[in-house]
This record gives structure tokens, C-alpha cells and sequence, in this order.
């Protein structure tokens, strides 16, 4: 849908804010099981982790490999 394609510019601006312009740590790293993805824990390199901060901003959901929803992001 158009607001899926819109959605992803939220976490990015906020991935951008929290990394500036700095150095990321990729930790436990591995292939998805869909089109080449790589899956991360990342952390900017001043310790603070993005995974952690893009889950209390409600803009990303846990996923734990079990049925997903269509699309798991509030509106607004």
C-alpha cells in the first residue's frame, strides 16, 4: 500500500538522528530467510542500540519467525 512505502522514512530520520553521520556495530549478524536479507542487532558506535530505540518509538515490531500481520505499524 502507499503509506507501507511511506512508513519506512520515520525509522530511517530517526536511525539518522540517533547515529550522526558516525560509525555502527552490527552484532549477531545472519541471512534472512526472504530475498537476501540480513538480519543485525545495531548499536551506534556510541553504544547506544538502534533496535532498542526504533521498538519504544513504536516503529518497529518484534517478530519472533510465527505469523506476522500484515502490517504491524500504528496509524498516524
Amino acid at each position: 500500500s502507499k503509506r507501507e512505502r511511506q512508513v519506512p522514512a520515520r525509522p530511517r530520520a530517526l536511525a539518522r538522528t540517533a547515529v550522526e553521520g558516525g560509525r555502527v556495530l552490527l552484532h549477531h549478524t545472519r541471512y534472512g530467510k526472504h530475498a537476501g536479507r540480513v538480519l543485525a542487532r545495531i548499536e551506534a558506535f556510541c553504544g547506544e542500540d538502534l533496535n532498542g530505540l526504533l521498538l519504544s518509538a513504536g516503529l518497529l515490531c518484534p517478530y519472533d519467525g510465527g505469523e506476522r500481520l500484515s502490517w504491524c505499524l500504528p496509524e498516524g
